[in-house]
């Protein structure tokens, strides 16, 4: 498990790293979690990785951004570990 301090970070650690799963914030700073989501899922190994969007708001106008932004799911906070 590794742990990004912003969009930008993730960007980078998941060109290095390249994990099958990401929990993506979608409020950070540098660059928030739609514009990440959208440029790795830009990518054919992007389509690869399933990003879970997590956040405090999952109404349903947000739940279509979160899809339009490629995320696979969604959780929202907070969340318990056994969910």
């Amino acid at each position: 498990v590794k742990e990004a301090k912003n969009g930008q970070e993730c960007l980078t650690m998941w060109e290095q790293w390249e994990p099958h799963l990401i929990f993506m914030d979608l409020r950070m700073p540098v660059m928030n979690g739609y514009e990440t989501t959208e440029k790795i899922k830009s990518t054919p190994k992007g389509q690869a990785t399933a990003i879970v969007a997590v956040t405090g708001f999952a109404f349903e106008e947000n739940r279509a951004a979160i899809f339009a932004a490629g995320c696979d799911d969604f959780i929202s906070k907070p969340f318990q570990a056994n969910v």
